[in-house]
C-alpha cells in the first residue's frame, strides 16, 4: 500500500494476480479521514435512524452490518462508531487491516501470516476490559461465536458480513453453527445494505455540468431489523426464510424497515433511478 497528497491525503491498497499478459492490478482508494459519515448523509432514513440510535444506547449485544463487497458496510460500520465514540467508553477495533485511524479507539491490525487471527486477537481483547468491541467482519465460525459470546457477557459487539439481507443473516449466523436461541439471546439489531447511483440534485437526473450522466454521488439503500420481543417470538416460531421476513413485515413494523420501504421512500423523493433498484425489490 501507498499514499499520496492531493488536497487531502489517500490511501490506497493495491492487489495484484499474475495473468498469461502480465500482472492484472487493482487499486482501492481509502480516504484517510472519511468526511460526511453521518447515518443520513449514508443514505438512512429518519425511520431508520431512530431505530439504530435506540439499539445504539444499549450496554451489551450484537449488531451486524451486512452487504456483499462494495456495499458500503465499512463507511456504515465508521458512522456507528463515530456515535458510540463519545470518549466515556474504551473501543477496542480488531481490523484487517486498518483502513482509517480514529482518535480515541484502540485498534488492532489482525496478521494471519504470522497467527495474529480474528479469534486469537477478540480473546485478548476480552482480557483488555473493552466496552465495544469492533470487529471489521465476521469471516469463520470460531469468530461468530467469539462474538456472541461476548455480546453475552456485557459487551457491545459491532462487526459486518456477508449476507444479502437482514434475515439471511440469521441464517449465516445458524449456518456457522451458532444455534438459534444463542443468535435471538445476543443478537439486538441487523443492517443490511446495498449502494447505488444517487440522483444530481441540480438537474434531477437529465446530466448537467455538476455530474456524470445524471448521477451525483452514490447513496445507500437499507434493511434495519431491530430485534425486539416482537420479533423474536416471530423468529423462534419461524423457519428462517422469505416466510419470516413477510411475517416482519405484517407484525412487526416498528422494528423493521425492508429493501422495499427504503426503495419506495428513495423513488418517491427523486433520489434514486428505478432501473437501478430493480433487483432489490420483492
Amino acid at each position: 500500500s501507498f499514499s499520496f497528497l492531493l488536497k487531502k491525503k489517500y490511501n490506497i491498497r493495491a492487489a495484484y494476480v499474475p495473468t498469461v499478459e502480465g500482472e492484472s492490478i487493482v487499486l482501492r482508494i481509502l480516504e484517510n479521514y472519511l468526511e460526511n459519515t453521518e447515518l443520513e448523509t449514508l443514505g438512512f432514513s429518519g425511520k431508520s435512524i431512530g431505530m439504530l440510535e435506540k439499539v445504539l444506547e444499549r450496554k451489551f449485544g450484537l449488531i451486524l452490518v451486512s452487504g456483499p463487497t462494495g456495499s458500503g458496510k465499512s463507511t456504515t460500520l465508521l458512522s456507528i462508531i463515530d456515535i458510540l465514540n463519545d470518549g466515556k467508553r474504551k473501543i477496542i477495533t480488531v481490523e484487517d487491516p486498518v483502513e482509517t485511524k480514529v482518535k480515541g479507539l484502540v485498534q488492532i491490525q489482525v496478521n494471519e501470516e504470522i497467527g495474529v487471527t480474528f479469534p486469537e486477537v477478540l480473546k485478548s481483547t476480552l482480557r483488555n476490559d473493552p466496552d465495544i468491541i469492533v470487529v471489521s467482519e465476521i469471516r469463520d465460525e470460531i469468530t461468530a461465536e467469539i462474538a456472541v459470546r461476548a455480546a453475552l457477557t456485557g459487551h457491545l459487539v459491532i462487526s459486518t458480513i456477508h449476507t444479502n439481507d437482514a434475515v439471511s443473516t440469521l441464517i449465516r449466523l445458524t449456518d456457522m453453527g451458532i444455534p438459534k436461541y444463542l443468535i435471538l439471546d445476543s443478537l439486538v439489531g441487523v443492517i443490511a445494505q446495498r449502494l447505488v447511483g444517487k440522483k444530481c440534485s441540480f438537474c434531477g437526473g437529465e446530466g448537467c455540468g455538476e455530474c456524470s450522466g445524471g448521477y451525483r454521488g452514490r447513496i445507500s439503500i437499507n434493511e434495519v431489523l431491530i430485534l425486539g420481543d416482537e420479533v423474536k417470538n416471530i423468529l423462534k416460531s419461524e423457519n428462517l426464510g422469505r416466510k419470516s421476513k413477510e411475517e416482519l413485515k405484517r407484525n412487526a413494523e416498528k422494528y423493521f424497515v425492508d429493501f422495499d420501504g427504503d426503495i419506495k421512500d428513495k423513488l418517491s423523493k427523486n433520489m434514486i433511478f428505478e432501473k437501478d433498484v430493480y433487483e432489490f425489490i420483492d
